[in-house]
């Protein structure tokens, strides 16, 4: 039986498509990215607070200690209930962020001390501001567009306290985002 649709059936029958397709996006978005989120909000917390109160190799490996557990968590924690086909897309293009940031300190070669940290993070943000408007996810892109407009008021304001300003509230920011997720009904 080979029955046509009217143009305007057709059209409620995609209206009413709307809200499962939108709902589908959010649970995949909030199953995908809260937990990631609140490693790397902490690993960011830590981070911030060892290099500027922790000075010397010893602020280092802490700070790398805590980006070693988000990596760790971020994989071990990667949603299996919920698979679009696209996450090692999404994965490679959030790793390729990852490491490209690092080499644009590399390119920039800042001179002081905040410049390699603050750099990165900015790089960070920014990609969690696109993805936020690509996927679309709201509150993704708030919070990577806050991390940005932080780093950039803290780098001209407060120089020298920068890395803490962007690491604390840049990682208040994701973990809060993420603990949000936890507790949406999608």
């Amino acid at each position: 039986m080979d029955e046509q649709l009217t143009p305007d059936e057709a059209a409620r029958s995609l209206a009413a498509l709307d809200p499962v397709t939108d709902r589908s996006r959010r649970l995949v978005a909030t199953a995908n990215l809260n937990r990631p989120l609140i490693a790397w909000g902490c690993a960011w917390l830590v981070g911030g607070l060892a290099l500027q109160l922790v000075r010397g190799t010893a602020g280092v490996t802490v700070a790398l200690a805590g980006c070693a557990v988000a990596v760790a968590a971020t994989w071990g924690i990667r949603s299996r209930t919920v698979r679009t086909g696209r996450e090692r897309r999404i994965m490679a293009g959030w790793s390729a962020l990852l490491v490209s940031s690092a080499l644009f300190v590399v390119i920039a070669a800042p001179t002081d001390r905040a410049g390699p940290l603050i750099i990165p993070a900015a790089v960070w943000a920014l990609g969690m501001l696109l993805f936020g408007i690509a996927a679309p996810d709201p509150p993704l892109a708030v919070a990577g567009g806050a991390i940005l407009l932080i780093a950039a008021a803290g780098r001209v304001l407060l120089d020298d306290w920068v890395v803490l300003l962007v690491r604390v509230l840049g990682g208040l920011a994701m973990a809060v985002t993420g603990l949000a997720r936890l507790r949406e009904r999608v």
